[in-house]
């Protein structure tokens, strides 16, 4: 695990367009497809949680405009936290109950949720320790946590040090490694079931993107490893 400095984060700022890794311009309010395809398998795993007309809780941390939590069965009452206002009007499209305001232990009631979802934002996080247990805090025993971030000791970020894409994002100050995030999530009351490492069923698993592997030079590509996501248990 690795902290960075932080700079300072106008949040409404980082939702205006702006160049990715490679250079092409990317809308993160507009993004709908793509999204979906990276977030299939934890949209699945969620979905299938549910058993005949059960309603259980659920909420998004750092829910973006909401496309992902759209997909979770209309049989969970959904929630969501989003601290960027102009992306939060647009989440409330999808999921009525939103929140503006940064997770505290607080934030909602204890053991009040079943499934947590946040996906690539504890990287953001300057204490990702207390995130963890604000999160620990107000899910149910048993309850399920589905955490995505990036792998910073991932083969790319290792081959390509700091020309590795995923450090091109400045408010990435929180680094873990599988590894170490899986230890975080231990220590805070956690069980670990499963570590999926998504790259081969998206859109990225291409010709192009392997053969950039051998020119360190230039940003690394998206590649095998360079995301994760962990489902764990609330013990």
């Amino acid at each position: 695990f690795k902290k960075v400095k932080p700079i300072s984060v106008n949040y409404e700022d980082y939702f205006l367009p702006k160049k990715d890794p490679d250079g092409i311009l990317k809308n993160f309010l507009e993004e709908s497809e793509s999204r979906l395809d990276l977030c299939k398998n934890e949209i699945g795993f969620i979905n299938g949680l549910l058993i005949d007309n059960q309603k259980k809780n659920i909420i998004d941390i750092g829910c973006g405009n909401g496309i992902v939590s759209s997909k979770f069965d209309k049989r969970y009452n959904k929630f969501g936290i989003e601290v960027s206002n102009i992306a939060a009007e647009k989440a409330k499209k999808h999921i009525s109950n939103i929140s503006t305001k940064p997770l505290e232990s607080n934030s909602y009631e204890e053991e009040f949720f079943d499934v947590v979802f946040s996906y690539h934002v504890i990287e953001h996080i300057y204490d990702p320790i207390s995130f963890v247990e604000n999160i620990h805090h107000i899910m149910k025993t048993h309850g399920k946590l589905v955490l995505g971030s990036p792998n910073f000791d991932c083969a790319m970020a290792r081959r390509f040090k700091e020309n590795f894409r995923l450090l091109h994002d400045k408010t990435h100050i929180s680094l873990f490694s599988d590894f170490s995030l899986k230890d975080l999530l231990e220590d805070s009351g956690f069980q670990v079931d499963y570590i999926d490492y998504p790259f081969f069923e998206t859109e990225y698993f291409t010709k192009e993107n392997l053969n950039r592997v051998f020119d360190t030079s230039e940003v690394s590509p998206a590649f095998y490893g360079n995301f994760m996501t962990i489902y764990a248990t609330k013990k």
